[in-house]
């Protein structure tokens, strides 16, 4: 049996770094009975280096052993787990972390000859709207990856179409292999009550610039003279206190008829749960790679409501619903267009979102990409 060792700053019973762990997760679940799978991550979530985890360093499950190392272990220690451990491939959540730079370089010149393949997974961080931020740092990154790829065993991992094509300009190479995240499944379609002219909206997501927050509060103050009543519910990692403090302010502006609630952080055995209870999730993200909780509205039939060309995902009569953040009056439309919807109408966009997002012959389509990526030995 193959053994895949899986790099990742921080994971379960982290949720806070929020669709990374998600997305290694679930390809793990679906790979453990075929594989032997080590994961090395921290000892406790992002943003919370004092709040340990209350588990072992080393924890032993089916066909998974995950390493929780302190810190300092991370960083300087898991050179000798990677090779004690001695994988076929070595599978590197992240591109832009000191943590991927000192493990290539070291762990391809410690085995040199032996016939491992090294996968990097950029997870959207090569997208240009990224690349602008800190850039010089992160030329630097290109520069020193652009070293380290000359070695026939190191690969890409793009989850998107757009990805892909950004890794083939950047590096000017064919080595990536394209296989979709596989989403989380398995949810009920949860019925709720919708009344003409009263509608609950959700946003769910990390408190930062990227994800747009203030983009949605500026959009509802537009909304002044509105026949109806919103509930505009707020849950989320406060990361950028800064960015909270300013999206506070705007909500000062809000109609009378729009009320706004924030619930906090939710932890992932909850999200279903919080998403459910609403009519739509409105997400005008700057940026997504897949976007997890756009998946996870669905599969519980909450339509969704995000911005156009900055995700993986597209209308097609199937509960995503697009608008342009030029141009602010495609979403106020959208936005009415399920303030005025009866209970029969939000029905059949509930159950277009779930019927969409429900599809097992889609989700064997994206493993068995999955499979041809852990078997891939380019010479």
């Amino acid at each position: 049996m193959q053994k895949i060792v899986i790099v990742i700053e921080h994971f379960l019973p982290g949720f806070r770094l929020g669709g990374p762990v998600n997305s290694v997760n679930n390809f793990v679940e679906k790979l453990k009975s075929d594989y032997k799978i080590v994961i090395i991550t921290r000892n406790y979530d992002f943003g919370l280096k004092k709040k340990k985890f209350p588990v072992n360093r080393k924890v032993i499950n089916d066909n998974i052993t995950l390493y929780y190392l302190s810190n300092f272990e991370f960083l300087f220690g898991k050179l000798l787990i990677i090779n004690k451990e001695s994988p076929d491939f070595l599978y590197m959540n992240s591109f832009f972390s000191l943590s991927t730079v000192s493990v290539l370089f070291s762990f391809l010149n410690l085995n040199k000859g032996k016939n491992r393949t090294t996968i990097i997974a950029p997870r959207g961080e090569l997208e240009p709207e990224v690349l602008n931020l800190q850039k010089f740092k992160k030329e630097i990154f290109i520069y020193l990856l652009k070293i380290v790829i000359k070695y026939k065993n190191v690969i890409f991992h793009a989850t998107n179409q757009n990805e892909e094509l950004n890794i083939k300009q950047i590096f000017s190479l064919n080595k990536v292999i394209l296989a979709e995240n596989i989403p989380n499944s398995n949810y009920n379609l949860k019925y709720r009550n919708k009344e003409e002219k009263k509608l609950k909206i959700v946003f769910f997501s990390r408190i930062v610039p990227k994800k747009n927050l203030l983009f949605a509060l500026e959009t509802l103050v537009e909304l002044k003279n509105i026949d109806g009543e919103i509930e505009f519910n707020v849950a989320g990692i406060i990361e950028n206190k800064d960015y909270w403090n300013i999206c506070l302010k705007k909500v000062d502006e809000l109609s009378s008829k729009i009320k706004f609630n924030f619930l906090g952080e939710i932890e992932k055995v909850n999200v279903i749960g919080l998403l459910s209870n609403y009519h739509l999730f409105f997400f005008p993200t700057l940026s997504e790679n897949f976007g997890h909780v756009i998946y996870e509205s669905l599969s519980c039939g909450t339509p969704v409501l995000i911005s156009r060309d900055r995700t993986p995902w597209r209308e097609n009569d199937n509960g995503v619903f697009c608008a342009n953040l030029n141009n602010k009056d495609e979403f106020f439309d959208i936005i009415k267009y399920f303030l005025y919807m009866n209970q029969k109408e939000f029905n059949v966009q509930s159950n277009k979102a779930y019927e969409f997002s429900n599809k097992p012959e889609e989700m064997n389509i994206k493993l068995e990409k999955y499979y041809y990526l852990f078997s891939k030995k380019l010479k």
